[in-house]
């Protein structure tokens, strides 16, 4: 795997691995965690970019309300904007109504401000949690991506690791994601590092879309199926960490892609945005976009049409293998928990 930086920056950026690598681990190993005033499972992964920690977090968060537990999710808000806040925040909300999200710096003050003023919470969801040891934890999972594992990549910012792999060992249990199958050989190097094989293989599945109209002057989808993309040319907006993976989902959804406007992960968009949308994808594309994005977009076509037809893909996590060890070890961290 490259890294986030031009391979011609190999002299800088090789010395800068060695210096971010050993960095991180002695901010780590000095850190002392705090407890939380209930029970915390944290969800994260070793690697920079997109893992599909979204995803697997509303899973969980839908999961732990099937058992008729009360989870809050709390994550720091990587990037928000002042206005508009954290994009993971305002997604998550958005699907998850029910469920309080906190962000901030500072988790455990987060969390405790918010169980000042809501006491319903019986457990808390620390969304990127790996590297934050300064909250303790009832349960650690960190996910691994089947497409880009990252076990034997460099260190930021040569590489995409955040810590070596040898910190699998800290974790509770790994999840792969975005797996077409268990591969016995994946899971082998993770045994090796963490001591047990995955605990569970997930993928990310488009289960329909959401269809905004060309014209349309309110944030509004309606449902349309995912069949809709066959055939379909697009134009894509993609302000995510890994848009490869989703890119390589609407072509096996049959989309044909003819334009990327490329944007940085977390982009903020103005209606000078959608100006651009509207050129390249003129009368006979549509813009596919993702969810995360389409938060960020959709409320600009309050100041007047965008004038192109948008297409969201509706995501879910789907287990291949693991379903109910992973249930079952959330359950018995939750039981033993001494709160």
């Amino acid at each position: 795997m490259s890294g986030p930086l031009p391979g011609w920056m190999a002299p800088l950026t090789c010395p800068a691995a060695i210096v971010y690598g050993r960095v991180a681990a002695w901010r780590i190993g000095r850190m002392r965690p705090r407890r939380a005033p209930l029970p915390v499972i944290s969800v994260g992964n070793i690697t920079a970019g997109g893992v599909g920690k979204s995803p697997f977090v509303r899973w969980l968060a839908e999961a732990l309300c099937r058992d008729h537990r009360h989870p809050m999710i709390a994550l720091r808000g990587y990037r928000a904007h002042r206005r508009h806040g954290s994009d993971e925040a305002n997604e998550h909300r958005w699907l998850l109504p029910g469920v309080p999200v906190v962000t901030g710096a500072d988790r455990l003050a987060a969390i405790e401000r918010s169980l000042a003023v809501d006491d319903g919470p019986d457990c808390c969801i620390l969304d990127d949690g790996f590297q934050h040891r300064r909250l303790a934890r009832d349960l650690d999972l960190v996910l691994i991506d089947a497409g880009r594992p990252g076990l034997d990549d460099r260190p930021l910012p040569a590489g995409w690791l955040r810590e070596p792999p040898t910190a699998l060992s800290r974790a509770d249990a790994v999840i792969v994601t975005r797996a077409e199958r268990v591969d016995p050989a994946l899971a082998a190097r993770i045994h090796g590092l963490h001591g047990a094989g995955p605990i569970a293989w997930t993928r990310h599945a488009w289960t329909g879309l959401r269809r905004v109209p060309a014209g349309a002057t309110a944030p509004d989808a309606v449902p349309a199926p995912l069949d809709a993309l066959r055939g379909r040319h697009v134009v894509t907006l993609l302000g995510i960490g890994h848009p490869a993976a989703f890119t390589a989902q609407a072509r096996a959804a049959g989309a044909i892609i003819d334009r990327d406007i490329p944007v940085r992960d977390h982009a903020r968009y103005d209606r000078r945005v959608l100006r651009t949308l509207r050129e390249a994808a003129g009368p006979q594309r549509a813009v596919l976009t993702t969810q995360k994005d389409w938060m960020k977009l959709g409320p600009l076509l309050a100041g007047g049409p965008g004038g192109v037809e948008f297409l969201v893909p509706r995501l879910e996590l789907e287990f291949i293998d693991g379903e109910g060890a992973l249930l079952d070890r959330v359950r018995r961290a939750l039981s033993e928990s001494t709160r």
